[in-house]
């Protein structure tokens, strides 16, 4: 298959037919630019941020080092202008391609034609299974850092971004260099992949990261599972901030929140912070005397810890109104005791008002699973992902799926009077499978904030497993109290079914027989509400279609969907040609 990425009209020849000889190149429009433009193309050629967020990394074709040394071997100018060019070679040092015991003569080729240019150094580097296996990628792995890391490439890397599953490949003398001054350093990322021993981090004190507290052009720190020193000078130059670690065990943590929150103090060009099981759990004597620190420059913030921890950081912290916002968290130490869930509703009610606000928001989501939920902002778009300006609450749910979980209910209460001043008009609501109890409380009041919801984007395990047993819940607490339920989502135009596949049925790639039922249920109940809903939109469902012979009873629905060929098709539902159509 072709290359068809951005840049594939680079590599695309006229090719003139010949009898003979084949005509000269020049024919070639690329040919005829300049050497500086060609030089500018092989520039952006060489970008290693390009090719991973596109490419699986297994997949070599199209990186950019490989791309870089095939246009060599185009023709004798483009060889000369990139070998020439050692900018270019410093800029692909790709580790997953230059590592195993075959390419030693070519890393070393690559390594030697970036002559004295800084050097972008990439790479996620995972151990093999096999012991004999893992022994000889040891080897060579320790071989090709010692001579990666030596005092003379080390002075010259700009980027550092490498994640690892085994601190042992890298030597004594080459941590002692990466504590030593650097004056060219601009991002410096280095995640450990394995779990560290017991009692220490992967790199500990004192081979703790701090460049001798001098790198004055460093503006992005990304760090697993590493210590570093929090009082270095270079913090204040800093732009991106990101520490992580993988447990909440104790030993595993150098900072008490009060570090963390003291060191932010001294960043003031500060514009993404993301803190992953970054402190000891807080005290209240830790946080008395800690005042809020203002991050005038923050653009994303991500914290992820127990939900008793974020709260505490996040109340110390005041970043501009429309700051994006992530929340990682648990129930583990979530608390129904009143003065607690008073401060933590005010926290986090502030960034929902603040984001909300700031940010034009149409559409949101709410996934439900076993194991938890997620409440975020999505792009406009349907059948999109989520939103460039993003807030995002997820939240794992540790007790059985059949008991109610209070966190629903609270986040929902939470961001409610938000929700209700917001233009929210689609909702995407579904499930990553399995099942849990939900709150009628929350769920009712989650869409009860959603006056201005038009569009339910779902699926026909959501309508099964939520939305119906919500429903008839409600119909429950009419006849009891004898009152209708409080109109939720007034002003609903339209349903959007994206599956028919239910989780748990025999076979999960046909539609269940039960869905059309339960869609029927759905759409009559709001037909007694006063509400009926007049549209049932198809054309975006994954899975086969389900017959709808059933809905023929809701009369005036509309039915969209799209047949063989992609055309779109319209059923209104009592017009009594149902027999007629593909999918009723």
């Amino acid at each position: 298959m072709a290359y068809q990425g951005p840049d594939a009209h680079l590599f695309r020849v006229t090719v003139i037919p010949t009898s003979g000889l084949l005509q000269s190149p020049t024919m070639s429009p690329i040919s005829r630019l300049t050497r500086e433009l060609l030089l500018i193309i092989f520039t952006m050629i060489a970008n290693m941020y390009d090719d991973w967020f596109i490419l699986p990394i297994g997949d070599t074709r199209f990186r950019a080092l490989t791309v870089v040394r095939r246009t060599t071997q185009v023709c004798s100018l483009w060889r000369k202008l990139i070998l020439d060019n050692s900018r270019i070679w410093g800029r692909i040092i790709d580790v997953n391609l230059l590592l195993g015991p075959k390419t030693e003569y070519w890393r070393n080729e690559v390594l030697q034609r970036t002559r004295t240019a800084p050097l972008f150094i990439r790479g996620i580097v995972s151990s093999p299974y096999g012991e004999e296996e893992k022994k000889k990628f040891d080897k060579d792995v320790q071989k090709f850092f010692t001579k990666l890391f030596n005092f003379t490439n080390w002075e010259r890397t700009e980027v550092l971004d490498l994640a690892v599953d085994n601190t042992a490949w890298f030597s004594e003398k080459t941590l002692e260099y990466i504590q030593r001054p650097h004056r060219r350093l601009r991002i410096f990322r280095l995640n450990i992949l394995e779990d560290p021993p017991a009692g220490r981090t992967s790199l500990d004190p004192p081979n703790m990261i701090a460049f001798t507290k001098k790198a004055p052009r460093l503006v992005q720190l990304e760090c697993m599972d590493v210590a570093i020193n929090l009082q270095a000078h270079w913090f204040s130059n800093l732009r991106h901030f990101s520490l992580s670690y993988k447990n909440k065990s104790s030993h595993s943590h150098p900072f008490t929140l009060p570090d963390i929150l003291n060191t932010l103090e001294q960043m003031p060009h500060l514009e993404g912070l993301n803190l992953r099981w970054a402190s000891k759990y807080p005290t209240k004597v830790d946080m008395a005397n800690i005042q809020p620190k203002l991050l005038p420059n923050l653009k994303k913030l991500g914290i992820e810890d127990d939900f008793s921890t974020c709260i505490a950081f996040l109340a110390k912290i005041k970043p501009p109104r429309e700051c994006h916002f992530t929340l990682t968290t648990n129930d583990l130490t979530y608390s129904t005791d009143p003065r607690f869930v008073t401060g933590a509703r005010t926290v986090i009610a502030h960034y929902a008002q603040n984001f909300f606000s700031a940010n034009a928001i149409s559409r949101i989501r709410l996934n439900l699973d076993d194991s938890g939920f997620i409440i975020s902002t999505m792009d406009p778009r349907p059948a999109s992902f989520e939103s460039d300006r993003c807030f995002r609450i997820e939240c794992a749910l540790s007790n059985p799926p059949q008991e109610v979980s209070p966190l629903l209910k609270f986040f929902a209460e939470t961001l409610s009077p938000t929700l209700s001043s917001s233009r929210i008009t689609r909702l995407l609501l579904d499930s990553g499978g399995g099942g849990r109890v939900v709150s009628i409380e929350g769920l009712a009041r989650f869409l009860g904030s959603l006056g201005s919801l038009q569009v339910l984007e779902t699926t026909a395990e959501v309508v099964n497993r939520y939305l119906c047993p919500f429903f008839s819940k409600l119909v429950e607490g009419t006849k009891k109290n004898g009152r209708l339920p409080p109109p939720l989502c007034p002003n609903l135009r339209m349903v959007s079914i994206l599956s028919f596949n239910l989780y748990g049925t025999p076979n999960r790639d046909a539609p269940a027989p039960n869905s059309a039922m339960r869609l029927l249920w759905l759409f009559k109940f709001r037909e007694q509400l006063g509400l009926p809903i007049p549209l049932l939109d198809l054309t975006l469902c994954r899975s086969r279609l389900c017959p709808l012979e059933c809905l023929e009873e809701v009369k005036g629905l509309s039915i969209i969907w799209r047949g063989p060929g992609g055309a779109q098709k319209v059923y209104v539902c009592g017009s009594g040609t149902a027999n007629e159509t593909v999918v009723i």
